[in-house]
């Protein structure tokens, strides 16, 4: 079974497939990747790069997700050493200095790893990592080349450079002792690159079948009981001959992580927050944490821990093992997030256009005509609860009603905020009611359970195919010139495409119809048929 690598400027691809022969190498890791492929329980899936500044990063509960189906995931060098050391007491595989580095809190910052790089497939390396510039002046003054102050001296230098500005070149103010250091490693390159040290171990461990927890990789590979076979160095988290983890005087200076993930004075280095997925959500919620852990780059709350598990419990925890520690055994750490996340980043082809399950059901919930009574339908259950579907709409008003809500408790605030002008003077109190209590229904995984909830709204084969369209028309109209992308598109345009496509006439038709479709506000749904304008825009401009 191949192997997995999510990997780009630490190593070149070449190199990896020399240490990892048959290795199936993917680009750095972004949210939703781990998800969209489809793992499945035996995989291993190997993170070494990942994106958190130009896109939103991987997810803790991606990762979690994977472990609990069986998966086994490593984690070296660069994100994928922050991840594992973040998540290695729930059973990711953490390997190399770097990961030993992070796990035992000498290293805390992001930027540590982050490296400015070209477009891909090379992904050309074009700066340094921080941590590479600390292990290469650690291993000089090891060696006898520079002082202790000097070595300090020009990993300051580096710390205070942004990540997309550290090269070599500028840290010639550091003067002799960065010649030194660049001497020393011309003549120990193995010194020079840490991050690619640790990619290149990681990689040869398991093509050598002896990474404890990864299972059977290569020839004679091993079992999880395999950590005999391997040096204790590995099973430090250090790669023998590297030079070791320093002492914490190695890393001193280095700033503390605030709760968004990003380094004090270190400008725009942090990772993308999870604002851009759910609007009003806690502050917590917006950081998707990594459950019963509070150390320095998260700050989850207790809550968030696996069910009957504490920290201590679940420290050397690996997933099926059973026991207190085990919570693969519950869906308890699950929230809101994962569960949508499963269901946006399900995709499948469409005549070479992979289509997502969230994009074909937010495409029917605009287009299908008949959405609004599927969702009045799916809504009035929820509330109902199990019985005859004829008698949905009658278990539903019972419901409102031990709440005290009923025709005739209405006031006119809530039937003018929730009925257009014409509805609030002309429906039977029961009708509007029920068209209250559907309009204001918010679920906490809408698309999760309308996809369990009317499963052929997501597998409609016309509407898969509309949405892969939609996303080559996209493509193809960004490749025309510069800010011609569907981001770029005003607001009032979709609203007045919305009014077009529902026919609705007036702003609080407009709304009522949004609300009916479930969602919120008109502004949501724009931002939903957002994906598919253009197409549409063709369609109508071809006389389709």
């Amino acid at each position: 079974m191949p192997v997995h690598v999510f990997l780009g400027p630490t190593l070149p691809g070449p190199e990896a497939l020399n240490c990892l022969p048959g290795a199936v190498l993917h680009p750095p890791v972004a949210h939703g990747d781990l998800l969209r492929h489809g793992f499945t329980r035996g995989d291993v899936v190997v993170l070494v790069d990942g994106f958190y500044h130009q896109s939103a990063s991987v997810r803790h509960k991606e990762i979690l997700a994977l472990l609990q189906s069986g998966v086994r995931v490593v984690g070296c060098a660069s994100m994928g050493a922050i991840r594992a050391a973040e998540l290695h007491r729930y059973g990711m595989l953490g390997h190399g200095v770097v990961f030993g580095q992070y796990r035992d809190e000498l290293l805390e910052g992001d930027d540590e790893v982050a490296v400015l790089h070209g477009e891909a497939p090379e992904y050309r390396k074009l700066t340094v990592a921080l941590v590479a510039v600390r292990h290469a002046a650690e291993a000089a003054r090891r060696a006898g080349v520079l002082s202790a102050a000097a070595a300090q001296s020009v990993v300051e230098l580096a710390r205070h450079r942004h990540y997309t500005e550290r090269t070599w070149q500028s840290l010639a103010s550091a003067g002799e002792d960065l010649v030194r250091l660049r001497d020393f490693l011309a003549e120990h390159p193995e010194a020079a690159d840490v991050k690619a040290a640790d990619t290149r171990n990681t990689l040869r461990a398991l093509a050598r079948g002896v990474l404890p927890g990864a299972g059977g990789v290569g020839d004679g590979a091993a079992d999880e009981g395999c950590a005999a076979d391997v040096e204790a160095a590995d099973a430090r988290g250090t790669v023998p001959g590297a030079g070791g983890v320093a002492d914490e005087g190695f890393v001193a200076g280095v700033e503390a992580v605030d709760a968004r993930g990003m380094v004090s004075g270190a400008g725009s280095v942090a990772g993308v927050t999870d604002e851009g997925w759910v609007a009003g959500a806690k502050a917590a919620d917006l950081r998707d944490t990594v459950p019963g852990t509070s150390g320095p780059r998260d700050g989850t709350a207790d809550e968030d821990c696996p069910a009957d598990a504490t920290v201590a419990d679940t420290r050397d925890t690996l997933p099926g093992r059973g026991g207190p520690g085990d919570w693969t055994a519950n869906d308890d750490w699950r929230n809101r997030f994962i569960t949508e996340w499963q269901v946006e980043f399900s995709v499948s082809p469409v005549e070479g256009t992979d289509v997502s399950l969230g994009a074909t059901i937010r495409y029917q919930q605009i287009h299908l005509e008949d959405f609004p009574a599927r969702w009045r339908r799916y809504v009035l259950g929820h509330l109902a609860g199990p019985g005859p579907e004829d008698e949905r709409e009658v278990r539903a008003l019972r419901v409102a009603a031990r709440h005290g809500l009923s025709p005739e408790s209405l006031t006119a605030e809530q039937t003018g905020y929730w009925l257009t002008p014409a509805e609030a003077a002309e429906l039977p109190g029961k009708e509007a009611l029920l068209r209250i209590l559907v309009r204001s229904y918010q679920p906490q995984c809408p698309t999760s359970d309308l996809a369990s909830a009317e499963p052929g709204v997501g597998a409609d084969p016309a509407a898969r195919r509309a949405v892969a369209e939609a996303e080559v028309v996209n493509a193809e109209v960004a490749s025309w010139a510069s800010g011609q992308h569907v981001g770029q598109l005003k607001p009032a345009v979709l609203t007045e495409h919305l009014a077009s496509v529902w026919r609705t006439g007036d702003e609080p038709a407009l709304l009522a119809a949004a609300r009916d479709r479930g969602f919120a506000t008109v502004a949501e749904a724009a931002e939903a048929v957002r994906p598919f304008f253009l197409r549409s825009r063709f369609l109508t401009r071809d006389g389709a």
